[in-house]
């Protein structure tokens, strides 16, 4: 339960009790414990605000001993960053393998079981399909994995969008040709 103090300040608690009752099975009343929890709910909700307005995408993944990839966890801007999909569950199963690039799935799984098994950080690029028909290019970043008992491997990250960066990349790219191809073929001596 939440409530404010007389001083304007707000508190968050968390009960726990249980019912008494006396020899004959009267109720007495309840006997029970409050914690506050304050500082964890105010710390929930600016993690919540910084993860809403962060340009990528958050997750936490799970790729299991059998090799199965499962999205356990992914932030709430889902929807803005890889396109409307129908329900949370679809989004853990097939939701986000369904938006890369088909010429980048294999090298994505692959990726991320790779680099789930290297125990190591690791990042890779690939492309993603938009609802509308759009390619844009993103860059997944990933912590090392911690393995849970039961085999699987833990993996936090966060995906975010480098179209523009790879549109500089290829703009510089067919300049730099461009001036290769003026330097061989110029007849003139090119100095500084």
């Amino acid at each position: 339960f939440s409530g404010v103090y007389p001083d304007g300040t707000a508190f968050h608690r968390v009960s726990s009790g249980m019912p008494k009752f006396d020899e004959s099975g009267a109720f007495l009343g309840y006997r029970g414990t409050t914690k506050d929890v304050t500082d964890l709910v105010e710390a929930e909700t600016k993690l919540a605000a910084l993860v809403a307005n962060l340009p990528g995408l958050l997750f936490q993944r799970v790729i299991h001993a059998d090799d199965r990839i499962e999205y356990v966890y992914i932030s709430g801007n889902y929807d803005t960053v890889f396109g409307p999909v129908s329900s949370a569950e679809a989004r853990r199963r097939a939701g986000m393998f369904e938006r890369i690039h088909p010429e980048d799935r294999e090298m994505f799984q692959r990726m991320i079981r790779e680099g789930a098994r290297s125990g190591k950080p690791y990042s890779f690029e690939f492309r993603q399909l938009l609802p509308q028909g759009d390619t844009i290019w993103k860059r997944s970043v990933c912590s090392a994995s911690t393995q849970r008992p039961d085999g699987a491997l833990v993996q936090y990250g966060v995906s975010f969008d480098i179209t523009d960066l790879k549109n500089a990349e290829h703009n510089l790219r067919v300049a730099r040709d461009r001036l290769q191809d003026f330097a061989a073929t110029g007849s003139d001596t090119l100095w500084e």
